[in-house]
């Protein structure tokens, strides 16, 4: 309904593992390039809802805790809505992780759904896994047992988004709850360059639970892992390994 406020706690942690590639293709010989821990509180506020049930909703920041390295250099950025008021100055932090964070503060994330959980933000680049914590979000069919799901997350180091599929399924029903379990397997990268010969290795995937008497996404958790390898041409001749784990892992509970 409209002036409703769902709120979900977040717990994430994102990592790339590169040990292995040659050293031409690391930054200061440093193999895992990045480590981001982010936690907190958001509310999904309910802005309005059409004749057809899709709600217009904001997610805003609470209470946020990101930290983590980034290459060699450590971030970190701590915020309380009760307690420290007004958002943080993106333009003011340290490095562009801690900006990321303000921005999340500072800009609430507006986003439609419908009352199949399914979820499109506003700026569509926002739609990738890493950037929706705290959204209500996760796709279920009333009336089937079996059906798939598409998502988008970003690979850092090389900039090439992947797609997901998730194939999800009813686990369990215990009278209005349902609990869904979602293995997870790599689609299709979004963005094929010529001569691009990483392969991709996906494993893991998610599990939801839905009140269905309400439509309300009440626990997600996800973990991923994604592998990836492949070789490129190095100075002076030759070609020089390419590979890389990705980690995500994250539980997003409703606060009731």
């Amino acid at each position: 309904m409209t002036g409703d406020v769902l709120r979900y706690r977040v717990v994430s942690h994102l990592s790339v593992d590169t040990k292995g590639t040659h050293p031409t293709f690391l930054t200061k010989g440093i193999t895992r390039p990045l480590l981001w821990d982010l936690e907190g509180e958001f509310d999904n506020v309910v802005l309005g809802v059409g004749e057809s049930g899709d709600a217009r909703i904001e997610r805003r920041v609470r209470d946020l805790d990101s930290s983590g390295r980034w290459q060699d250099e450590m971030f970190g950025l701590a915020w309380n809505r009760e307690k420290d008021g007004a958002a943080p100055d993106e333009n003011g932090t340290q490095n562009a992780m801690d900006g990321f964070a303000a921005q999340m503060i500072a800009m609430p994330l507006k986003f439609r759904v419908n009352g199949q959980g399914i979820s499109v933000t506003e700026e569509l680049l926002s739609n990738r896994l890493v950037l929706r914590r705290g959204m209500m979000y996760w796709p279920i069919r009333p009336g089937e047992a079996s059906w798939e799901s598409t998502e988008e997350i970003a690979v850092p180091i090389l900039h090439d988004k992947i797609r997901l599929t998730f194939v999800n399924s009813i686990a369990d029903r215990n009278g209005t709850v349902v609990r869904i379990i979602a293995p997870v397997s790599f689609k299709e990268k979004t963005e094929v360059k010529a001569g691009d010969g990483v392969v991709y290795v996906v494993s893991g995937g998610a599990a939801a639970q839905f009140d269905e008497s309400c439509g309300r996404l009440k626990k997600l958790e996800l973990d991923l892992r994604i592998q990836y390898s492949g070789k490129a041409p190095v100075a002076g001749g030759g070609v020089g390994d390419i590979k890389g784990v990705v980690t995500y892992i994250e539980k997003q509970t409703l606060i009731e």
